[in-house]
This record gives structure tokens, C-alpha cells and sequence, in this order.
């Protein structure tokens, strides 16, 4: 279900900036480009965001579990 919330976010986010840009600049063709660049950019920068994550969260976990390790001695 959380694929599907975020999916559907991320269509309503393009559509209301393809219509924000149409509206603003009044060329159907320049909104989508600003759109087509703004989805582009949001899952790169999601892509390598994710990572970035999952290695400090394996830090964390690294960290979390040596911790324990120190006190069980």
C-alpha cells in the first residue's frame, strides 16, 4: 500500500506542476518539459538519496550492535 500512496503522490506532484507551468507560462510544450525534468531530477535525487541512507542506517546498526556487544562483556 505504501508503493501505491507513493506513486499516486508523485503523479499528483507532476500533474499539479505540469498545470502550475502551463498556467504560468501558457505552453503546453515548455510545462511538460519542466515537468519531464523535475520527475527526472526527483528520482535521481531520490535513487541516490535511498542509498545514502541505507549506508548510514547500516552505520547506525554497525554502531548499535557493538554497543551492545561492549556491555555484555
Amino acid at each position: 500500500m505504501l508503493i501505491l500512496k507513493a506513486v499516486v503522490y508523485r503523479v499528483f506532484r507532476i500533474l499539479l506542476l505540469l498545470l502550475t507551468a502551463y498556467f504560468v507560462l501558457g505552453d503546453i510544450t515548455v510545462a511538460l518539459s519542466i515537468s519531464a525534468i523535475d520527475a527526472i531530477i526527483a528520482t535521481v535525487y531520490y535513487y541516490f538519496f535511498d542509498k545514502g541512507w541505507g549506508a548510514f542506517e547500516s552505520k547506525i546498526n554497525h554502531w548499535k550492535l557493538a554497543w551492545k556487544y561492549r556491555k555484555l562483556k
